[in-house]
């Protein structure tokens, strides 16, 4: 509001001072040619409008012609920012439309420059990635392959579909092993170390196929060859009722726990035949099974078997009866029990007579 009263009071400044010049002008024209001084209903009037001097009354000689020619143009000098726009736009050979051109212009080329920076920044994330990709991979496959290479190299020979239908429990994992390859003097001593060897799942059980021949002549060794081999004194009871097939095989549970299964006679032969060999047993197995001697002895100086490796207990497990040797701690450390009329499972845990008895069972549901 401010501006504009200014502007009006310059504006009526310069109309003021317009109308004195003028009048300066006149009368020193009037002085040179000696005429009289126009009087006051010739003086130049104020257009309250405009602004513009009104044209005055010509004296004699003059004509309108040579009065515009004779009163100085005045130029404004009143700037707005309309007449600045206006000006710069002239001087620089400008338009609305160049201007919208310009701005067009300068989008298309912001679009574009953005267009190229996010392919750019797709391209390096997809290189990102594959490389990710590359490094995961390559990590996997240096502990993957040397496992596979160590698990291929100590995985056990499976032993073929044929063979495998003679076992008499359900087992996890099974190794063949041919007596024509193993010095036959020490089969028992050699047949206990490979148990030692072996590491399996915990809780699993591994049979062993015992077997000789070479070729399409290799077939299971019978139970009574076995008992040879292994050098076992068995009773004449015992000896003459044995059949086919057995089994030997190991429990990981607490250490290896081998085992051994036996298809015998009849409940009472073979029970008055295992009492008979009580007195030898745990000679005869303590290669196969690791058994403890005799005269060893704990680290504060006492005998682990206590005073008779030949005293064997009665014990119930699982509503089996079973004839039992502990250590001076009184743990199992050796068992048979005849868990049917026909059958005499051998081991050295409870544990693993337990799970015997439970695979047995899946066995026969099976069956």
């Amino acid at each position: 509001m401010d501006d504009e009263v200014k502007d009006e009071q310059e504006e009526s400044k310069l109309q003021t001072s317009t109308k004195q010049e003028l009048d300066k002008y006149l009368n020193r024209g009037s002085q040179d040619n000696d005429v009289t001084p126009p009087s006051v209903n010739q003086q130049t009037k104020t257009d309250t409008i405009g602004g513009s001097p009104d044209i005055p009354d010509l004296y004699p000689g003059q004509t309108l012609k040579n009065l515009q020619k004779e009163v100085p143009q005045t130029k404004s000098v009143i700037r707005t920012y309309k007449s600045d726009m206006e000006e710069t736009i002239r001087s620089q050979h400008l338009s609305s439309l160049n201007i919208a051109i310009a701005e067009n212009d300068k989008m298309v080329r912001r679009m574009t420059d953005d267009g190229v920076e996010e392919e750019k920044k797709a391209d390096k994330n997809y290189k990102i990635f594959i490389l990710i990709i590359i490094l995961i991979v390559a990590g996997i496959s240096v502990f993957a392959v040397p496992y596979f290479l160590v698990k291929k190299q100590t995985t056990p020979t499976e032993t073929e579909e044929t063979i495998s239908n003679s076992s008499l429990i359900v087992f996890d994992t099974a190794e063949r092993v041919n007596i024509d390859e193993l010095n036959k003097d020490r089969i028992a001593k050699t047949l206990g170390e490979r148990v030692d060897q072996i590491s399996i799942t915990l809780g699993s059980i591994r049979q062993f196929y015992i077997t000789e021949g070479e070729g399409d002549s290799v077939q299971v060794i019978t139970a009574k060859k076995f008992l040879e081999l292994i050098k076992a004194r068995v009773p004449d009871g015992i000896s003459r009722t044995t059949k086919d097939p057995f089994m030997f095989g190991m429990h990981s549970f607490n250490g290896n726990q081998k085992f051994l299964i036996l298809k015998v006679g009849s409940y009472e032969t073979t029970y008055a035949g295992m009492l008979v060999w009580e007195n030898a047993l745990w000679y005869d197995f303590s290669e196969l099974f690791g058994l403890k001697a005799a005269n060893e002895i704990d680290s504060s100086g006492r005998p682990i078997l206590g005073e008779d490796v030949r005293k064997f207990q009665d014990v119930v497990i699982k509503n089996k009866d079973v004839r039992a040797i502990k250590d001076a701690e009184g743990k199992i450390t050796f068992l048979y029990s005849v868990v049917d009329k026909n059958t005499v499972v051998f081991t050295t845990s409870q544990d693993t007579f337990k799970e015997i008895l439970n695979r047995m069972d899946k066995m026969s549901v099976t069956r």
